[in-house]
């Protein structure tokens, strides 16, 4: 038994889905099956029932469960302190969306110059809530993503820049010729959209109790060929400025939408956790130099 066969069987407990952990953990769902099946041939005990769709916990495993979601907490705690006391000091900070990534890593090059006995690391995730779990449990340091407009009390915010929500049409769209377009005059739109951005989309029908007609995802493929695609579809895009800032649209009409909070990117971390120096100085770097 190690930690991350732990780690692997609190996803799967916390998504119901072999799949679904599998993509999150960045592991092959058939390699995440044998790990939870030499966990429960060393502890003689079925911890999930796979009979069950979506799939559940045993008694055995809610029992597990419990116990090991109390212990993880602890040892994230523990291996941050020891940070402090290795040679190699390590910052993690994860991104969503995953391709805001390369970006930072570019923006970074002269932190990592100036300061080469610390390790950044940048990690990628797509759905925010796995993200927003790994920061309170204690995997990464940092998480840098749009605001999520709900209130977290374990978490603090710190303003890094505005990124406007907006929505992309075809021309001939029906709302195209609007000089303005509000965000409940998506109600009933169908939407062609990448995973990161049906997150989105989904986030913005609880937030606006609105209904989107339809959600065409394509996970696999680049938000460049979604963006191409569009320009011969019906369907609209929603996403924000960055999203799209660096790809040409000229076939596309762009809006930024009325009537929306803002969601500012922001970066976030557990309140009261005690920083080490290195650490901070990653965060003060960030603030001053990349989102200045």
């Amino acid at each position: 038994m190690d930690i991350q066969t732990l780690i692997y069987f609190v996803d799967i407990a916390e998504q119901h889905s072999f799949s679904a952990a599998a993509e999150s953990q960045n592991i092959s769902q058939s390699s995440l099956s044998k790990a939870i099946m030499r966990l429960e041939n060393e502890l003689n005990v079925h911890l999930f029932d796979r009979k069950k769709h979506p799939i559940e916990l045993t008694p055995a495993g809610e029992c597990f469960y419990e116990d090991v979601k109390k212990m993880l907490p602890n040892y994230y705690h523990a291996i941050r302190r020891l940070k402090a006391f290795t040679s190699k000091c390590k910052v993690t900070v994860c991104v969503v969306p995953n391709d805001t990534r390369q970006n930072l890593l570019y923006a970074m090059q002269t932190f990592r110059d100036e300061n080469p006995n610390i390790y950044v690391e940048f990690l990628t995730q797509r759905d925010f809530s796995i993200a927003e779990r790994c920061l309170l449990n204690g995997e990464i340091d940092y998480l840098i993503a749009h605001d999520p407009l709900h209130e977290q009390e374990q978490i603090e915010k710190t303003f890094l820049q505005n990124d406007p929500l907006c929505i992309v049409l075809p021309k001939d769209h029906p709302l195209a010729d609007r000089e303005e377009v509000s965000i409940y005059d998506l109600d009933g739109m169908e939407l062609l959209e990448t995973y990161y951005g049906t997150m989105v989309a989904k986030n913005i029908e609880q937030l606006y109790h609105i209904h989107f007609k339809s959600i065409g995802c394509r996970p696999d493929i680049r938000r460049d060929m979604v963006l191409f695609s569009l320009q011969y579809e019906s369907r609209a895009m929603l996403c924000y400025e960055s999203d799209i800032a660096a790809f040409h649209i000229d076939g596309l009409k762009k809006f930024e939408l009325k009537g929306v909070k803002p969601q500012p990117f922001v970066l976030m971390e557990v309140k009261g956790d005690k920083k080490p120096e290195f650490q901070r100085r990653m965060k003060s770097y960030l603030l001053t130099k990349v989102y200045k």
